[in-house]
């Protein structure tokens, strides 16, 4: 799967950090509580089979005096299934879901099955799918 591996190296190559300096791509969660409902989203996906192709757990060493804060890796996160409560509930943190679909219908189904207006992504060059996908 190129795309996930270009996607996953993309993601690692991101600075976690001081949110004030030009270097940072990802500061601190908001608050603590936001970490650990991420850390339960994302270990409750892994449980059930998905894979972490990168992140999926609080930054080792970060220093200048960030030890402290609300932290967390850039997570890819791969093989996501309906089951998961990843699928049904935003994350509010630096975690992308890939799942792997037979066909457009299908990853409109997908993106459909939830109360929620949860965010998604659409990769294409083919106008045709990004205005049916809109829709």
């Amino acid at each position: 799967d190129a795309f996930a591996e270009r996607f996953t190296a993309g993601m690692r190559a991101l600075t976690v950090g001081d949110p004030l300096e030009e270097a940072t791509d990802i500061g601190p969660l908001s608050t603590e509580q936001g970490r650990t409902d991420l850390e339960e989203l994302v270990d409750d996906a892994v449980g059930r089979g998905a894979e972490a192709l990168c992140g999926g757990r609080r930054p080792d060493k970060l220093g200048g005096g960030l030890e402290n804060g609300w932290f967390y890796e850039p997570t890819v996160l791969a093989g996501i299934t309906t089951a998961m409560r990843i699928h049904r509930e935003e994350t509010f943190g630096p975690v992308a879901t890939l799942y792997r679909v037979a066909d457009l219908d299908e990853a409109i189904h997908l993106a459909n099955d939830t109360p929620f207006g949860l965010s998604s992504n659409v990769w294409t060059r083919d106008a045709g799918e990004q205005e049916r996908c809109a829709r």
